[in-house]
Formats: C-alpha cells, structure tokens, sequence
C-alpha cells in the first residue's frame, strides 16, 4: 500500500552582491527558516560550512569536499532523513577561467545527487550568463552543462521519483531552448511565481505532484538578487 507524504522543498542560492554582508545575509537565512518547516533545503554558492553549522541540530547536511575542504560546486543539500548516497558530477565544460566568475571555477560547476529511499534530488547551479564580456562563449558554455544536466537526469529516472533545484541560470524568456529541454524531463514547480527580472533564475523541477502554490523566501534578499523559492511536493511511500 502507498501513502503520499508531503515534500517542503526550497531552494537558495546564498550570494549576496555585498561581501562585507555575507554574514548578515546567513543569519537572516537562519532565522527565516526557522519559520519554515522544511524537509528539504537546496543551497548553492554555499561556500564556507561554519556559516551552516546551525542546520545540523534539525537536519543531515550533505556535501562532497573539493579544493580547500570547500563543498564541490558550492552545493549542499540539507535534509531530514538521511542519504542513502551522495555523490557529485563535474560539468564536462567548466568555463572560462579569465571571467568575474573565477572563483566558481574554483570551486567547480556540477550537479550533486542524494539518492533517499523513495526519491532521488539533484542540487545544481548552471553557469551564469549575465554580464559577461565572453557572451557568446558562456551561452555555448551554459547549453553543454544544461545537457550535462539532462543526461545524469535521464540516466536515473527509471520510473523513480526525483527533485531537481538550484540556480539553473535559464530565465525561460532569456533562454527558452535549454529551459524546454529541462521542462521535457521534469515539471517546472515553480512556474506560477512572477519573475520580475532576468535575473531570477532559480527553479524547483519535478515528476513528483505539487501541493498548493510556490511561494518566495526573503532572506535578507535586499543584499542579494536571489530569493528563496519553496514548494510542497507529495511523494508516495510504502507503507505496511
């Protein structure tokens, strides 16, 4: 017998365009989650893990070690049950390295996977396409990771559920093509929030059913052009 059990995801990328306040910018995060009752939480650009101790009295921070002992990729991905595997897949195309985003080559642009009992979930931050001297270079860059992306998707899904969120850098007006393809493997969760700017690109996909509307996390979003996005999704578990 299955039962649906309902999925409070979100998804937040934590830059902020201040640096000086990315301190600020966590303790706001902290403190409005607390409000929240999330199962699970997406972070990208999540740099420096002392910053995100605090998550571990309620959830299981999952990350894999890169260079420096940083999270591969800025990604972790904050959860109330526990993984049964993690794991992080490089892009095959990186970028180029002489650009304002040197320090995410560094770091390492991938997807990281957590595979749960009944579901698998996907945490990924695409290449940034805005503001670029190299224009033409990061859209060639962006489409090569967006199939990157599609190929480890469509390699799992099997008839298994899975969630796929994070800073996707696709605008569906800016960049139609590369959200289609995304929207072909899994539903846009997130399609009833206005995107007000070019710049809010963060999504939640999935085949799993969603419950009532997306809705926007603040954050202390007045020091950053990302906001939190969260939805409820419902997942079928067995039940005896």
């Amino acid at each position: 017998m299955q039962e649906a059990k309902k999925l409070k995801v979100l998804t937040q990328n934590m830059l902020t365009t201040r640096p000086l306040s990315l301190k600020k910018r966590v303790k706001h995060f902290l403190k409005d989650i607390e409000i929240h009752d999330f199962d699970l939480i997406f972070l990208q650009e999540a740099i420096f893990l002392s910053h995100f101790e605090k998550l571990r009295e309620k959830y299981h921070l999952s990350y894999v070690k890169g260079r420096f002992g940083w999270p591969k990729g800025g990604l972790i991905v904050a959860s109330k049950e526990k993984p049964k595997k993690i794991q992080f897949h490089k892009f095959i195309h990186q970028g180029v390295w002489i650009s304002w985003q040197l320090f995410e080559r560094v770091i390492e642009k991938g997807v990281l996977e957590l595979n749960f009992e009944n579901f698998n979930v996907f945490n990924t931050h695409l290449v940034s396409t805005h503001w670029s001297k190299n224009h033409n270079k990061k859209w060639f860059v962006h489409s090569i990771q967006t199939v990157d992306l599609l190929n480890i998707l469509e390699e799992r899904i099997n008839g298994r559920s899975h969630i796929l969120a994070g800073d996707i850098n696709c605008n569906p007006d800016i960049v139609p093509n590369s959200y289609q393809r995304l929207q072909k493997a899994l539903d846009d969760k997130t399609n009833d929030i206005i995107r007000k700017t070019h710049t809010e690109v963060d999504f939640i996909l999935s085949n799993l059913e969603k419950e009532g509307s997306s809705k926007i996390l603040t954050c202390g979003s007045f020091i950053s052009d990302h906001q939190g996005i969260y939805a409820t999704l419902q997942v079928l578990e067995e039940t005896f």
